[in-house]
């Protein structure tokens, strides 16, 4: 049976922390697909920034997608207008919903590609800031739903027309452990908001689980094996590790090394 290898490498939590060495390594390392789980830049959502010089440096690198961290969120939309504005890629999160649909082109729930001949679905779930019912809603006209409930209904709708379908999480470890739990479709999850170093892939319910700490100590590398087109079962496997990136600080106390 003939097989063919996919190539993904992530990044989560930068906080603009990027040095050559992780540009480096990037380029070092040959891919098909680069992709963040949100984070990346020093702003938060209740601090504007005129510029994030990472999200440039994230375009020029390459990369494909990201999910909207807590960071790239913000209540004002001239702010997320202007952040998606330095990019090349979509934003994503599927939990997120825009009262005013002033956001609409802007945030995306989803993405689709096909990569080396492999049909991806990407969908972005960030961190609610405040539950569904809160006074928040109504104030600030930005909704989050429960990130659960969303990935199930939308990894359903999505499955039929897809051979591998992602989440990029800025969850948690700890959620994503549950999403994989709740939302049996999933084939990987790529998470964030934690800053958990998972030297290894941790398999829950079929699904896949990797995380690479925060501040560009690491670069996350993921290999995956598919039958060639037309062939049934086309995922075969899901491996990954982490590369340390040269020239990185020490992990942080808030980075938790981990295996499970």
């Amino acid at each position: 049976m003939a097989t063919a290898e996919l190539i993904i490498l992530h990044t989560n939590d930068l906080h603009n922390s990027w040095g050559d060495s992780l540009g480096e390594e990037i380029r070092r390392n040959g891919h098909h697909l680069l992709v963040d789980s949100g984070d990346a830049i020093a702003g938060s959502n209740s601090v504007f920034r005129m510029r994030e010089p990472i999200l440039d440096t994230m375009s020029a690198a390459g990369y494909a997608a990201m999910a909207v961290g807590n960071r790239e969120f913000h209540y004002f939309r001239e702010v997320l207008a202007r952040r998606a504005s330095q990019v090349n890629f979509p934003f994503l999160s599927a939990n997120i919903v825009d009262l005013s649909g002033a956001s609409t082109n802007i945030l995306k729930p989803y993405a689709q590609l096909d990569v080396n001949g492999v049909r991806l679905s990407l969908i972005g779930l960030t961190v609610p800031q405040y539950a569904e019912n809160s006074s928040w809603t109504w104030l600030t006209k930005f909704k989050f739903l429960d990130p659960f409930r969303t990935a199930f209904s939308l990894a359903r709708k999505l499955r039929e027309n897809t051979d591998l379908l992602i989440v990029l999480s800025h969850l948690g470890y700890r959620d994503d452990l549950r999403l994989a739990k709740e939302v049996p479709e999933l084939d990987l999850i790529i998470g964030g908001h934690s800053h958990t170093v998972l030297e290894s892939p941790v398999r829950v319910n079929g699904a896949t689980i990797v995380q690479a700490g925060a501040r560009g100590r690491y670069l996350g590398r993921i290999e995956v094996l598919v039958n060639e087109k037309g062939n049934p079962g086309r995922i075969l496997d899901i491996q990954g590790r982490l590369i340390p990136v040269r020239g990185s600080e020490s992990r942080s106390s808030r980075s938790r090394k981990s295996k499970w």
